[in-house]
């Protein structure tokens, strides 16, 4: 499969309702370059696009690949999941979408990463060399970095300059993630060794694990503080692609940017150049963190956010008119300095139990953090630790509390798989007595789990005509309700039970009748499909089957009773063999056969309506048939007997019909019927 060139790229992203199969880009434009065209970011591997929402402030770096997409997809796919379980306020929005864009009909990968505006760390520190405060600020804004991805076993892989952003709050944020260690690719190897001048010497494809950046993070630390301390270094051995050490250093421990670094006065500088140069001889393995290094040095100084709000007065050192170590500000005042007051953190509920929770479903909690001290709080990560939970931290809403403020943090629980899970979510902030404080999360995952049975029915041995019903029972033993329950059959002969209940509570059960009519001779089957929401078991099928015979000839032995009553209604029992609601009968001229009141194979009840000027006494022969079947015969099965006549009734001797008795009152009463006298 030919992959998309640069321009076939161009052409789709400038139509991104359909290029794009992710509903946020969708509604995304293009950032244009000079020529009208489309911008753009072209590397040897990818090419990077900013779709802007106009709706909005909101970018996105949308990533095209150059060419095929092989192991690199399954990486990208592994740190996209695992990122989207956690919260870091240096981290940007890492999502691997493998059918992504659509270019010529074909759908190809990319990765949306949040776009971030500012200088990368080498510019910023080249602006700010004259400013050592700024420089150190910076440092400790690194440490943070450094500690938070440390603490969710995580490493960036290519720490560099380049690869770090500091926006308008003065923080840093982290970019290009191509070489990003996360959990679940432990064992793997490096696709790349990070820039020369940030990695240690010895380093190899085999080195690729959550220590990674240690000697990255030791040797940028170091450098930050070295620049603060003398100026000078920056403007003599940064080349572009370095802060002050190269390649070439690391190797050569007496090069002159080493005897320079030797001569600055700062004791903790001096002793973190002490410790990098250390690690330039030890193993890469042996290789400490940074945090067990400042443990033996001493951390730099924390320096100033460079940000000052414009509408904050400016003020000044004095030597005169004021008592030593005072400020004044523009009015005259003077202000006594203060001493910080450090921050106070507090979680008010430390267990977050989300209880019982479908499978593939998510359901969201929040828990509170509080500053109950006087400065500020600031988080440096609230995080997952827990690899491969079902738990993940959402965007917090900031990253700063101010004093005796509070924030809540929302947890997403979305259990893939049923039974207990826990996790923790480790809070990490600038407390000074606190640095460290856990949350422990715990929810159960549930699933119903639908049984059927039997899983097959047979009906055989039935006859044409007839009808029977079996039960199947469907047994919800899981913990969670079953729903959507649907039941159909594939052949229209057997009838499935309309009164069966469309969800199960745990641990219920239901009989499901299915009704099978014996319309046509022969072996036949059909699929009972029962459906539900178990996504594991459904739908399941039970397999109906039924042999049904022929209609035999129809044989009868008796009847009751043996005479019928004249101009009325009457039940008639037939005894005999293979009687069916199929078996016709004809009792002769003048008797209509009615409805069938109950029919076995061997009797059957009857109505039989008899007119009331059929002849008496006369015999009838009753004819019996099956479809299909030789004719039956009883000759002389049944007489027609002149009724009872109710009391003051007699039957006229002209008509025969039934007429009132003449009475001394009135001897010569008409009949009803004919009109004439007795």
């Amino acid at each position: 499969m030919p992959w998309p060139s640069g321009s076939d790229y161009q052409t789709a992203v400038q139509n991104p309702q359909t290029a794009f199969k992710v509903p946020k880009l969708q509604k995304c434009t293009p950032r244009m370059g000079k020529m009208g065209m489309p911008w753009v970011a072209s590397g040897n591997f990818a090419s990077v696009y900013c779709m802007e929402d106009p709706s909005s402030t909101t970018k996105y770096a949308t990533r095209v690949f150059n060419r095929p997409v092989t192991v690199q997809k399954a990486r990208y796919q592994a740190i996209s999941d695992h990122l989207g379980g956690i919260s870091h306020p240096f981290m940007v929005e890492f999502e691997f979408v493998e059918e992504g864009i659509l270019v010529a009909g074909t759908w190809y990968p990319i990765v949306i990463m949040e776009w971030c505006e500012g200088p990368d760390f080498g510019k910023y520190v080249e602006i700010n060399v004259s400013n050592p405060q700024t420089l150190l600020y910076s440092a400790a804004q690194f440490r943070a970095v450094i500690t938070g991805l440390q603490g969710a076993h995580m490493a960036h892989g290519d720490c560099q300059h380049g690869n770090a952003k500091i926006i308008a709050t003065g923080d840093i944020k982290l970019v290009d993630y191509d070489d990003f260690y996360v959990p679940a690719l432990k064992g793997e190897k490096a696709i790349a060794l990070g820039m020369p001048n940030y990695q240690h010497p010895a380093r190899t494809a085999d080195d690729f694990n959550e220590h990674v950046d240690n000697f990255s993070a030791i040797l940028i630390y170091m450098s930050l503080g070295a620049i603060a301390a003398d100026k000078t270094l920056f403007a003599k051995y940064n080349n572009g692609d370095n802060l002050i050490l190269k390649e070439a250093d690391f190797k050569d421990l007496n090069s002159p940017a080493w005897i320079d670094l030797a001569k600055i006065q700062d004791q903790v500088v001096k002793d973190l150049v002490d410790a990098l140069r250390d690690a330039c001889t030890k193993p890469i393995d042996q290789v400490p963190c940074l945090e067990d290094v400042i443990k033996q040095t001493g951390a730099l100084a924390r320096g100033t956010k460079p940000a000052v709000q414009p509408q904050q007065q400016q003020t000044t050192t004095t030597t005169g008119g004021t008592a030593a170590g005072t400020t004044t500000t523009g009015t005259g005042q003077q202000h006594q300095p203060t001493t910080a007051q450090p921050p106070q953190i507090a979680l008010p509920n430390a267990n977050v139990n989300f209880g019982p929770q479908r499978t593939g479903k998510a359901t969201e909690q929040k828990f509170e953090i509080k500053n109950t001290g006087n400065g500020t709080l600031n988080l440096t990560s609230v995080t997952v630790t827990t690899a491969g939970s079902p738990f993940r931290v959402k965007a917090l809403p900031s990253t700063a509390i101010g004093s005796n403020g509070a924030m809540l943090v929302t947890v997403e629980f979305q259990p893939q798989t049923k039974g207990q899970h826990s996790a923790v979510v480790e809070v990490i902030s600038n407390d000074p007595n606190n640095r460290t404080l856990s949350v422990n999360l715990s929810g159960q995952g549930v699933e119903p789990e639908m049984i059927i049975s039997p899983r097959a029915i047979d009906f055989s041995g039935m006859e044409v005509g007839q009808s029977f019903t079996l039960t199947v029972n469907i047994a919800n033993n899981g913990d969670d309700t079953l729903g959507n329950i649907n039941i159909t059959s594939s052949d229209p002969s057997f009838v499935v039970g309309t009164t069966y209940h469309s969800s199960l509570p745990p641990r219920d059960n239901q009989d499901v009748a299915i009704t099978f009519n014996a319309t046509r001779p022969g072996a036949t089957s059909a699929q009972i499909r029962v459906e539900s929401d178990d996504a594991v078991k459904s739908p399941i099928t039970v397999a109906a089957t039924a042999d049904v015979q022929p209609l035999q000839p129809v044989v009868i032995t008796s009847i009751w009773p043996v005479t019928v009553g004249q101009g009325g209604t009457t039940e008639i029992e037939i005894h005999g063999e293979h009687l069916s609601p199929q078996t016709r009968f004809d009792f002769g001229a003048d008797v209509q056969r009615g409805a069938i009141k109950s029919v076995t194979s061997d009797t059957m009840i009857v109505e039989v309506k008899v007119d009331a000027d059929t002849p008496l006494g006369v015999p009838h022969t009753l004819v019996a048939q099956n479809p299909g079947t030789p004719v039956a015969k009883m000759p002389d099965a049944f007489t027609i007997a002149e009724p009872p006549l109710p009391p003051g009734m007699m039957r006229c001797p002209h008509c025969k019909r039934p007429r009132p008795r003449p009475t001394p009152a009135n001897p010569a009463v008409l009949c009803p019927n004919c009109g004439r006298t007795p």
